[in-house]
């Protein structure tokens, strides 16, 4: 059994003047795309962790597919990160390492959020991955910010959301289910991009292992002590792989976690892309006991990929991952996971694998994304957005981008996908401009400068 890591020591910080961004891995050339078709994208993605990252982050994760997919497709890639990011990209930053020990800390993330903003005119578009900070903060950008939700909306934050869709009209998001959109449906929705994998980085074989898998971080909303509730109540060996840093993430190890391990249950600590891929491979069902209406849930379908299925309750954006019968077995109620192990055995890992194919390839991604902000740009000329213009004197940059108010209701009525798609057909080809508030925002003019902005080539 292995403990907790302890926590990271301090980080350096490298003063914007002294630093430059760089260029890692092997860019591929352009596909022929000519300058009108290029699109200069920056992606901002959470300073917490490198992206890719060494082990836990599922944001980080998506931020450098999208990357590597964009730059594949022959567009001018820039991701704003930790310096020790290697997506396949320019990586600026403001960071050397990522500050993972500050990640409860307002400054990281504002100073992270403010070196992207200063440099917006070098972009035809900021796709944003971060918190509500840099969305509230969106209304100043000279281009168009597309800003992507990756947490739930219910409680607080969801009011938050509201209270930035008034002070920043501007900004559009980006949902990664329909589900999260449920509490609040008014909101200005843009697109809807499920989050995806590439599934040559999770090799799979058709047989089964005899072990169940719990894969994701300690809190209470993943549902570890469900697992370990699954496995007692079977007698079937427990294998749980999680991230254990923070003092919140300590506590809930410590209380519903560690007097539970032994007898087949093991905690084998935080893993790493190679480590995981191993445990999902040979698992038996991999668990997904979501106690809260979760989001996404990329650990789904990394199962999925590795041919192993998923065994998950009903919360959340599960019924829009999963296909019971086909991909898992969805239940209602914890109290009826262990029974259903069964049913799981019975799916065909050929089909998890189809799935993940079909739905959550980095061509699904690439192409949901470039349809936002090619619906984006549509609404603000390149030249415009790309000039150093007070902002309040731009149009709106997003005003639905393909997704009209009828697309809102038809959120706001709760209907699926499908139905979605049908009604879709009879919407209007462009829809109205957000709203606007009464006394915009206004920021300073400025022209991009090396010694303003962050690192440059």
């Amino acid at each position: 059994m292995k403990s907790p890591g302890a926590a990271a020591p301090n980080l350096p910080v490298v003063p914007p003047s002294q630093i430059r961004p760089r260029t890692v891995g092997k860019r591929r050339p352009p596909r022929g795309r000519s300058e009108a078709e290029r699109l200069r994208i920056a992606l901002l993605s959470p300073v917490w962790f490198p992206v890719p990252p060494p082990r836990y982050g599922g944001i980080e994760a998506v931020v450098a597919l999208l990357a590597e997919a964009l730059s594949d497709a022959g567009h001018e890639v820039t991701v704003f990160a930790s310096g020790d990011s290697q997506a396949r990209a320019t990586i600026s930053w403001i960071y050397a390492e990522a500050p993972s020990e500050r990640i409860a800390e307002l400054l990281p993330e504002l100073r992270h959020v403010l070196a992207c903003y200063e440099r917006a005119s070098e972009f035809d578009v900021i796709s944003d991955h971060t918190g509500p900070f840099a969305a509230a903060l969106g209304e100043l950008s000279a281009v168009p910010v597309l800003h992507t939700v990756h947490g739930p909306l219910d409680g607080e934050l969801g009011e938050v959301y509201e209270q930035i869709a008034r002070v920043s009209p501007r900004v559009g998001l980006i949902s990664v289910s329909r589900n999260q959109r449920r509490p609040h449906p008014s909101l200005p929705w843009v697109a809807n991009c499920p989050n995806a994998i590439d599934p040559a980085r999770f090799p799979w074989h058709g047989t089964r292992g005899d072990y169940l898998l719990f894969l994701g971080r300690m809190s209470r909303e993943k549902g570890c002590h469900h697992a370990i509730a699954v496995a007692q109540a079977t007698g079937l060996p427990l294998k749980i792989a999680a991230k254990c840093r923070e003092p919140a993430e300590r506590a809930y190890f410590a209380e519903l976690v560690e007097p539970y391990l032994g007898g087949g249950i093991e905690y084998v600590g935080e893993v790493g892309h190679d480590e995981k891929v191993e445990l999902l491979r040979g698992a038996r069902v991999t668990l997904f006991p979501a106690d809260w209406e979760e989001p996404f849930g990329l650990v789904m379908i990394e199962s999925l990929a590795c041919g192993t299925p998923v065994l998950a309750t009903r919360r959340g954006a599960v019924p829009e991952v999963l296909e019971d019968g086909r991909t898992g077995i969805i239940v209602d109620d914890h109290s009826e996971l262990a029974a259903a192990i069964p049913e799981a055995d019975r799916i065909d890992p050929a089909e998890c694998r189809r799935a993940v194919e079909e739905r959550f390839s980095p061509r699904v991604l690439l192409a949901s994304y470039l349809r936002a902000f090619r619906a984006a740009l549509e609404q603000v000329p390149r030249s415009a957005a790309t000039a150093a213009t007070p902002y309040s004197r731009i149009p709106r940059a997003c005003g639905g981008c393909r997704e009209d108010r009828a697309a809102q209701e038809r959120a706001r009525e709760g209907l699926t996908d499908g139905e979605a798609a049908r009604a879709s057909t009879s919407a209007p080809a462009t829809a109205p401009a957000l709203r606007r508030p009464e006394a915009p925002l206004r920021a300073t003019s400025r022209a991009t400068s090396s010694s303003a902005s962050s690192p440059s080539s």
